[in-house]
């Protein structure tokens, strides 16, 4: 392996100080040691600035920059631009990396030819003790292949949706001008993923879980952050990743033979939009007028069979979520389909 090679280190931080040095420890302690570590801190309002000063006084590979509050993507796409390193890694400014993350990213990447992208399995963990882990052995893909066997299958996942626990050429980056959507607000990280596999054409999955992510943390989304107004635009910007996982499918020859999957992608999206929207939206009229718009969406009419009276299975809709029978709407989804397939619907 060429000792050469410099990896820049991203890390977007946002009122991060209850986790922050844990996981610029686990950042300067890696055992490849050619690394930059730019810290972009997007307007914290506790101490992280004064943590990512503390740490560049220690080492003098780590480079702060401070902007207003902009959100995750411009302070990534502000890492970036500063980048100067072979390869960009992300890193939530509230997770941990093993100390052999980027030594082992690199290594399996020298395998490969330079248009490759190389993913880590993912360990997930919380505050209670909490861990579960997202891996898919080690092999190496084609990236139609990895497209039709793990994305099309997985693609929901923090595996594949989340830009962390993968090794970005900046070559490619720079050459096709490929940065985070900052006008979405969810999503936009698949988006990018989506729009970074167009030039690959190989995928590296480790088996390692070198990337731990921690589930808990205040950036997630939660109550705490969700305001009723953001229902209509989480709908929209999921829609816009659905639209851009579609756009790879159809990239790759693989729309047709995954329409399955594409139906069950989109009922996911529907599912979640409409959990946040009876869950925040307590006027029940309001919160029928929104279902209905969405699912009178012409997303619906090319991806998704629609069986039976629209109104009625609206309304029906809403009163299950309201009582919180998710599983009772999960199994009406599925029977649907199946009718759906045997109709020649789907």
């Amino acid at each position: 392996m060429d000792k050469t090679i410099l990896v820049s280190v991203v890390i977007p931080i946002y009122n991060s100080e209850e986790y922050l040095q844990e996981c610029l420890d686990s950042v300067r302690t890696q055992t490849w040691e050619n690394i930059e570590i730019i810290l972009i801190n997007d307007g914290s309002k506790d101490n992280s600035l004064e943590i990512c000063k503390y740490n560049q006084q220690l080492d003098e590979r780590i480079i702060v920059i401070s902007q207003e509050n902009s959100g995750v993507s411009t302070a990534r796409n502000k890492g970036m631009d500063k980048a100067s390193g072979d390869f960009i890694i992300f890193v939530d400014s509230d997770d941990i990396c093993d100390r052999k993350y980027v030594e082992e990213l690199l290594n399996n990447n020298a395998e490969l030819e330079e248009d490759s992208l190389v993913i880590a399995g993912l360990r997930i963990f919380d505050s209670k003790g909490n861990e579960s882990t997202i891996n898919f052995g080690d092999k190496i893909y084609k990236t139609k292949e990895y497209v039709n066997d793990i994305l099309v299958v997985h693609n929901i996942n923090r595996f594949c949706g989340g830009p962390y626990g993968k090794l970005f050429s900046k070559k490619i980056l720079i050459e096709n001008k490929l940065y985070f959507d900052t006008s979405m607000k969810y999503a936009e990280d698949f988006c990018f993923n989506m729009a970074y596999l167009r030039y690959v054409s190989k995928v590296r999955i480790l088996n390692s879980c070198l990337y731990s992510q921690r589930a808990d943390s205040s950036g997630s989304l939660s109550a705490s952050n969700f305001k009723k107004g953001d229902v209509v635009i989480f709908w929209e910007q999921r829609r816009k990743a659905f639209t851009a996982f579609v756009d790879l499918l159809n990239f790759y020859d693989a729309y047709t033979i995954n329409k399955k999957n594409v139906c069950s992608l989109l009922n996911a999206f529907l599912i979640a939009t409409e959990k946040y929207c009876c869950k925040y939206i307590t006027n029940n009229q309001e919160c029928y007028n929104i279902l209905c718009e969405i699912r009178n969406d012409a997303l619906f009419e090319k991806n998704l069979y629609v069986l039976g009276n629209k109104k009625l299975l609206d309304c029906f809709r809403v009163l299950l979520f309201k009582i919180k029978a998710i599983r009772i709407l999960i199994c009406m989804e599925k029977t649907r389909y199946s009718i759906g397939k045997k109709l020649g619907l789907v």
